[in-house]
């Protein structure tokens, strides 16, 4: 137990064998233990009680080790005694406790450890005592459930079970019934813990404290004591809700699977471990000719070549199927056995008509829960289409050298040093060489070499300095580095010594193995597009001026809306500084809903719902069509007064299509708005006068074709307004001759001065009673003083032209009358002159 030999030990102090003095100590477990005053005045203590009793039994020591290390031990000493009854010394039976010692200190953490688990386990742990009352449950059970510990304990594990038959809420979503037959199966898994003590994966219900179901897998088994007696219970409740909706869920999945191979383009099979056919899909028999039941239970390979020969393909083409095919098949299907699966593989299937079909199979094993394999399911792609493609590519290939011949742009393949090996006519003509003056030289020789000016192409003169050199270090750094390099603006130089601006990309070329073996460069000439760039940099300074020198308020924004510029007169316009707008979003400068602004106009505008409305509109068409065209709101100045203003909006956008912002044009209406205001007012005049004119008034085209007539025509002639407009005046006069004459003369007074006056004419009222009007009419003349049409005020002087015709009749009997009074007069006289001269004579 020390370590000692027998003669290290006798005659030694058995207090020699113990701690001598304070300190920490190994033990032979590993541990370290500390030995204190406190435990060495412990041990001293039982020296008294061992003299004064004679015995001491229990008693937990240490002794030290011959190595130093400390050995945890029990002992019992009892004094000897002789025939006298004198004490001639002790005897001790010490006990190495250092196994009890690990053990109580594991029990230790054991219990500790599985309070924890209890405490921080997943599932519910819950303990009852032999009546089924629970004495004990875990977070995991209370939070389940939705109580408190103290709302659970003490109460039957019963009372957590759905308290009657009916229908009940679950948390997974769905309803579930209880009924007699779920409470036989709840009594029958009751009825075997009891005969066996113990029960797993029993699936129930537990019922939340809200009153929906929790279903629940448990496994319970009785506690017993260290008689064996039966003092309750723990049961393992676990919420298995997620498992009963992916159950839910994996049934959906096998018949969303089932639908998935009947729907797939690409034939699916499946067949056991022996190779034979148990499922395929409706593709795989449309593909080979079959029906389902001349498949299923055949064997794979009774649907591929089986003989060598030479079979017609689907391609259109002969295939030849030799040992070379049996053979990479065979390899295949140990690369399946080997592996499991299949990818990607080519081969062919034999069509009810006996023609090849090239597919493209991925095979995988199938396998049951317990991992033992149970079949294989393959996906099959006709590949009828790729080969055919393949066949193309092969002659694509050809025309691809011709395509290098005639490609516009500049294409160069060089060695993997860098000496051109082939170039085709478009770099050639370029440069102004000869193929023969180019191959075999390095790409270098075709580069500027030197600092100095150089004459362009262009004409201009070009500098070619340290930076430009440096630029091209790094591009060949970078090209070398990452074996590829795109759009580097670059210089050739010709033969005739002018530079030539290009734009390159170049790649490395790798043979088989993966080593470079070249690079190919294709080049463009891009003199014009920087001509092009020049162009637009003046373009661009042209621009500005125009919208600094616009009359009209130009706005620029970016995607969000907020202001990117704007020129000196949209300040000017709004009263603000450049500093005081830019940044700012464009709404700020619109009016508010439901606000009173002053108008430069003078008048005072409310922003109701309508107008705010017509905003929305109005940026939903700008959205839609990109652009917005003569719209008309208003902008609010700096010192709120708000401005009436004409805006033309479009987006920009960019390269990709993008927008990127938008460019608005406003102008101000103030003047139109207020000449629009004046027009109103003048024309509401205008058609009150015309509204409420005694006389007649009406308006015709140039082809004399009714437009408008007042209510005074209306009831002049018997007709409604609807009726007369668009009628020609001629139909509301007689025909005749005389009437004809009569209208050529009113039109030929109007055109040549411009007005005629008392015109008198005969109309027909809608009853057919004649009215006689009298007209006053001026022409009417558009934009451009052309003739337009009449407008007439005319009069009905029906009663007047009766009067004059009385009038007429009583002149005309009293001149008749007169006629006859002077012609009596005249026979009286004769007759008097006559007696007269008789008398006389």
């Amino acid at each position: 137990l020390l370590g000692y030999e027998e003669e290290e030990v006798l005659g030694k102090h058995i207090a020699e064998f113990a701690p001598s003095e304070d300190g920490t100590y190994e033990l032979i477990t590993g541990e370290m233990i500390e030995i204190n005053k406190d435990f060495i005045e412990n041990q001293l203590s039982m020296v008294p009680f061992l003299m004064e009793n004679g015995r001491v039994s229990n008693w937990d020591a240490y002794y030290c080790r011959k190595d130093g290390k400390l050995i945890p031990v029990e002992q019992n000493i009892a004094y000897l005694y002789n025939e006298h009854g004198e004490k001639t010394g002790a005897v001790g039976i010490t006990r190495d406790v250092t196994e009890r010692r690990k053990a109580e200190r594991n029990l230790k953490e054991t219990k500790i450890f599985l309070d924890n688990v209890i405490e921080s386990s997943l599932d519910c742990i819950v303990v009852s005592n032999r009546s089924g009352y629970l004495t004990r449950v875990n977070k995991a059970f209370l939070k389940l459930l939705g109580y408190e510990e103290g709302e659970v304990l003490g109460r039957h594990i019963a009372e957590f079970a759905p308290p009657e038959g009916g229908v009940y809420e679950s948390t997974t979503g769905e309803e579930v019934e209880i009924n007699e037959a779920y409470y036989k199966k709840q009594l029958d898994m009751m009825a075997a813990i009891i005969e066996k003590g113990g029960v797993s994966n029993w699936e129930a219900y537990y019922c939340r404290k809200d009153k929906k179901l929790v279903p629940a897998g448990q496994s319970s088994s009785y506690l017993y004591n260290e008689r064996g007696e039966k003092v309750g219970s723990v049961g393992i409740v676990r919420d298995i809700t997620e498992r009963r909706k992916a159950e839910r869920d994996l049934r959906e999945t096998k018949a969303f699977l089932d639908n998935i191979i009947e729907s797939s383009q690409d034939c699916i099979v499946v067949s056991d471990t022996k190779g034979n056919l148990t499922r395929v899909n409706k593709y795989f028999l449309e593909l080979l000719g079959y029906k389902e039941e001349e498949i299923l239970g055949k064997h794979i390979t009774e649907f591929t070549p089986l003989k060598e020969g030479v079979y017609e393909s689907s391609t259109g083409t002969l295939v030849e199927i030799n040992k070379e095919f049996f053979d990479k098949s065979y390899s295949m299907v140990t690369a399946l056995i080997e592996t499991g699966k299949i990818t990607n593989r080519e081969t062919y299937f034999l069509t009810k008509d006996r023609k090849v079909i090239p597919t493209e199979e991925n095979i995988v094993y199938l396998y049951n829960d317990a991992g033992k394999r149970i079949g294989a399911v393959g996906i099959l792609r006709d590949i009828t289409v790729r080969k055919q493609a393949e066949e193309k590519l092969k002659e694509t290939t050809d025309f691809l050298d011709n395509i290098l011949e005639s490609i516009q742009d500049c294409v160069v393949v060089t060695d993997v040093n860098g000496y051109y090996k082939r170039v085709n006519k478009y770099f050639l003509e370029l440069l102004g060489y000869e193929e023969e003056e180019v191959l075999g030289k390095h790409v270098s020789e075709c580069t500027p070499l030197a600092e100095g000016s150089y004459e362009s192409i262009t004409g201009e003169l070009v500098k070619i300095n340290g930076e430009f050199f440096d630029h091209v270090k790094s591009m060949v750094s970078e090209f070398i580095d990452k074996g590829t390099i795109s759009n580097w603006e670059s210089y050739f130089v010709r033969k005739d010594k002018k530079l030539v601006f290009v734009e390159e990309r170049m790649v490395y070329l790798y043979n088989n193995m993966g080593e470079k073996i070249g690079a190919v460069g294709i080049v463009r000439d891009v003199t014009e597009r920087k001509q092009a760039e020049e162009q637009l940099k003046r373009t661009s300074a042209f621009l500005d001026n125009i919208i600094e020198s616009s009359l009209d308020f130009i706005m620029v924004t970016d995607s969000g809306g907020y202001i990117t510029r704007v020129n000196r007169f949209f300040l000017e316009l709004l009263g603000y500084t450049e500093e005081e707008v830019l940044g700012k979003h464009t709404s700020e400068f619109a009016p508010k809903r439901d606000t009173s602004y002053e108008s430069t106009t003078g008048e005072v505008i409310k922003i109701d719902r309508e107008q705010y409305d017509s905003v929305i509109a109005a940026m939903s068409r700008l959205v839609e069509k990109g652009k917005l065209s003569n719209w008309e709101f208003y902008v609010v100045r700096k010192d709120k007064k708000v401005i009436p203003v004409e805006e033309n909006i479009v987006y920009l956008y960019d390269d990709s299509g993008d927008t990127i912002g938008a460019v608005g044009i406003l102008r101000n209406i103030t003047e139109r708005k207020k000449a629009e205001k004046e027009i109103t007012e003048a024309r509401d005049f205008l058609e009150n006068i015309f509204r409420t004119s005694v006389d007649g008034i009406i308006t015709t085209d140039d082809k004399g074709n009714i437009t408008m007539v007042n209510r005074a025509v209306e009831e002049m002639l018997g007709y409604s307004k609807d009726a007369l407009v668009g009628k020609h005046t001629t139909e509301l006069g007689p025909k005749g001759g005389y009437y004809k004459k009569r209208i050529t003369e009113f039109y030929t007074t109007i055109m040549e001065k411009g007005f005629i006056s008392e015109f008198e004419y005969l109309w027909l009222r809608k009853d057919g009673e004649e009215v006689d009007v009298e007209f006053n009419a001026a022409m009417l003349r558009d934009n451009k003083g052309e003739f337009a049409g009449v407008v007439s005020s005319l009069r009905d002087i029906t009663n007047r032209k009766k009067t004059e015709k009385r009038l007429k009749e009583y002149q005309n009997q009293l001149r008749s009358l007169t006629s006859q009074l002077t012609l009596t007069e005249e026979r009286a006289r004769r007759r008097i002159a006559t007696d007269l001269h008789d008398r006389i004579g």
